[in-house]
């Protein structure tokens, strides 16, 4: 996470830092990516940036955990909205991030990210992993949203099992999608279609 010292920042020179790394993640692999270049772009001195971010990683992993702020506040909206429906919530969630992984100033960065996708990425960036990097406890926070009538549950943990195997499939479909440029027509329609296996099952009863 960045430092006070950043946070205390004018608005306008931290989205000029901002700016500057999203530019330099987006046409740059994690590894291939240039402090040196990030502080040009962005006209601070190289001291400087060391008194906003401990290093590369921490100001990467920072622009994705914005992302990931945005999802969250989505996840909650909709499950409201959807009085609790966890699969309905989680169509709307997935439509909800393609159309702003898929914006013009996005694309290209969110492609870059996926590419190179690892476990520690993958923490920052999706919302509802139970993990160190839940402060807030969100993660609970959202199972207890859940309408549990609607489903085949016995424990909490069977919940939080499902919730998990939802979000899984999620970014695995969403990380494809950009691999292979599909269009949002065809992402939509195979997660829907994998949200319907999901959902019904395959077993004949």
């Amino acid at each position: 996470m960045p430092t006070q010292t950043f946070f205390h920042l004018p608005k306008e020179k931290q989205k000029t830092l901002l700016k500057a790394a999203m530019h330099e993640f987006t046409y740059h692999s994690f590894e291939n990516a240039s402090i040196n270049q990030i502080i040009k772009e962005a006209s601070i001195p190289r001291g400087s940036f060391y008194m906003y971010f401990h290093d590369k990683e921490d100001l990467y992993f920072y622009l994705l955990e914005q992302s990931r702020e945005l999802f969250e506040k989505q996840l909650f909206m909709i499950i409201a909205e959807e009085k609790g429906d966890l699969f309905q919530t989680f169509e709307r969630l997935f439509e909800s991030i393609v159309d702003y992984c898929s914006k013009k100033n996005h694309r290209l960065f969110f492609k870059q990210v996926f590419a190179n996708i690892n476990s520690r990425a993958e923490k920052r960036l999706f919302p509802m992993k139970k993990d160190v990097f839940d402060p807030q406890n969100t993660h609970k926070l959202f199972l207890g949203q859940i309408d549990k009538s609607k489903l085949k549950v016995q424990t909490e943990e069977d919940l939080e099992e499902i919730v998990g195997l939802l979000f899984g499939m999620t970014l695995h479909t969403l990380v494809h999608s950009f691999a292979v440029d599909e269009t949002k027509e065809e992402v939509m329609r195979s997660y829907q279609r994998k949200l319907e296996l999901f959902k019904y099952g395959m077993e004949k009863r």
